[in-house]
């Protein structure tokens, strides 16, 4: 299962002027791996309090201020199984500035092991 955090920051993306929600779907659809994500937006700050199932990778993609990558990292170690994935979106993104500050932290102080990176995605085993 791969539970994904969307909330679409329009801080970040104010300037393209879109909606990546009908992308998501539509590339989880076109992959074929419907049955395998478990796609959840609205505000994390409500949602993921009141979500419990336990997923294999966790995709962090939502407010991208300091206090909000936090809590999403918080969510995220709860809801990842141990040996499990966390990916956090617009690590190192110019336009996301606060990002890549709060995960070099959060790596150290969770002792995460860093798996891979790409472009703007950095991913991590629990």
């Amino acid at each position: 299962m791969l539970l994904t955090f969307y909330e679409c920051n329009y801080r970040c993306f104010q300037y393209q002027n879109m909606d990546r929600w009908v992308d998501v779907k539509h590339n989880i659809k076109k992959h074929g791996v419907e049955e395998y994500v478990a796609l959840i937006r609205g505000d994390h700050n409500i949602t993921l309090e009141n979500f419990h199932a336990k997923a294999g990778l966790t995709f962090i993609d939502g407010d991208h201020s300091i206090s909000s990558v936090v809590r999403d990292f918080q969510q995220a170690w709860r809801l990842t199984v141990d040996g499990g994935y966390i990916a956090f979106h617009d690590y190192d993104n110019p336009v996301c500035p606060d990002v890549a500050p709060v995960v070099d932290v959060l790596e150290k102080k969770y002792s995460l092991e860093h798996v891979c990176s790409a472009k703007t995605m950095k991913i991590f085993k629990k």
